[in-house]
């Protein structure tokens, strides 16, 4: 018995390693006109489609029905392309980089729209913002690029790859549409669908109107039925069955009680704190940063800003229990003020080798702009506009929160 299960279990291995061993084994996903599609290379065009996806939405990682939805998407687009590729081969039709240029000078294409290359007053895609990034990206080429800087040209370099495939397929539809010629049948069909009129009466019956003992199915036609149907239902991913407790955790008297007596001594402590509140509030473990900065109203939670009315400068109101969130707040009202609600400013962002070097070049422009050097013909020199921008406290503020999250 040993012997035989001995000589069994070796067997066994030795067929997982010669299937192992075995070379030109299969590592495709798909196959379109022949054309096989590695797991290697649908792999990276996955990764590539996440980062653009994540850029686009501005989130670090997606949840597993995003990411299937990008597998998805990523299939859908690689069969689309490949299909009109091979037609577009055929017929000799190509997008010259001329042609490229032109729709980014355009620039109303719906991709160019999705870019962050877009001017901040009219929402629309900006041009000189794209040279700007490209003529950067191009100086730090040499030296190790930022991360931020890497991916942004990798995203742009996806746009730019779609929008050639999308002027493959907007040139051979085209193409398609204007062979496609009316008969006089077919129109004379067409006429008589638009203009002819009819009278008619019917009647419907309701399904729930049938008994159910109208009706006889035999076994064999439920499961001709079925054969016939059930490619349509077929799912192409991977489903479980699940059981699950669904258990609603609440804070008990005792939780609500320790939160309630931890905010009584932060309030106390803040009512006290007449300086250096940026240690204070570090100290803590707050979640939320001081910044020493006055804000907008409507940039506060809702909750404070309706009690700023009733709490005084230098006093603390609180605690009190906010219900659209389920927490217990306090605060404290350092100082009011009036502000101007936006500034008009122009910049020139300059990027060199290092930090250094970066400083230097940046210095002789100021030492430049100083001496009564033209604004606009030095942007122009380092592929700017020089163009001047309104800032809102609105942004600035929701920019500043953007940061610290």
């Amino acid at each position: 018995m040993v012997i035989v299960i001995g000589v069994a279990l070796f067997a066994f291995i030795a067929g997982d390693a010669w299937k192992v061993l075995q070379p030109h084994q299969s590592h495709d996903v798909g196959e379109v006109n022949g054309d096989a599609l590695s797991a290697q290379e649908y792999q990276g065009l996955v990764e590539e489609y996440t980062e653009v996806v994540k850029l686009s939405r501005g989130v670090s990682a997606l949840n597993d029905e995003q990411t299937n939805q990008v597998r998805d998407e990523v299939w859908r687009s690689y069969v689309n392309n490949k299909l009109i590729e091979k037609e577009v081969k055929s017929l000799g039709i190509t997008v010259s980089p001329a042609e490229i240029q032109d729709i980014l000078k355009a620039g109303v294409h719906p991709l160019l729209q999705q870019t962050p290359f877009r001017n901040p007053q009219t929402g629309k895609f900006d041009r000189d913002m794209l040279n700007k990034f490209l003529v950067e990206y191009s100086r730090m080429k040499g030296s190790q690029a930022s991360e931020q800087y890497a991916a942004l040209y990798k995203y742009w370099s996806f746009i730019e790859k779609t929008l050639v495939q999308s002027r493959l397929a907007e040139k051979y539809q085209t193409l398609v549409a204007k062979a496609l010629l009316s008969n006089p049948v077919e129109a004379q069909a067409t006429f008589d669908g638009r203009t002819s009129q009819y009278d008619l009466l019917f009647t419907a019956v309701p399904y729930s109107f049938v008994p159910d003992s109208a009706v006889s199915v035999k076994e064999s036609e439920l499961k001709e039925l079925y054969n016939k149907k059930k490619e349509q239902f077929k799912q192409y991913q991977e489903t479980r069955d699940i059981k699950y407790v669904d258990v609603q955790v609440t804070a008990s008297a005792e939780d609500k009680a320790a939160i309630q007596k931890e905010v009584d001594e932060a309030t106390e402590q803040l009512a006290g704190v007449t300086e250096d509140y940026t240690a204070f509030i570090r100290s803590t473990g707050s979640e939320v940063p001081y910044v020493d900065l006055l804000s907008n109203k409507t940039a506060l939670p809702s909750d404070v800003a309706a009690r700023l009315d009733s709490a005084s400068i230098g006093s603390v109101y609180g605690p009190y229990y906010n219900g659209s969130d389920n927490t217990i707040n306090s605060f404290k009202v350092l100082a009011k003020g009036a502000a101007a609600d936006s500034v008009q400013f122009r910049q020139i962002q300059v990027i060199a080798e290092d930090a250094a070097k970066t400083k230097a070049l940046s210095d002789s422009i100021y030492t430049a702009l100083k001496g009564g050097a033209d604004f606009v013909e030095l942007a122009k020199k380092y592929g700017q506009t020089g163009e001047s921008n309104w800032l809102t406290a609105a942004q600035y503020e929701v920019l500043s929160l953007t940061e610290i999250i």
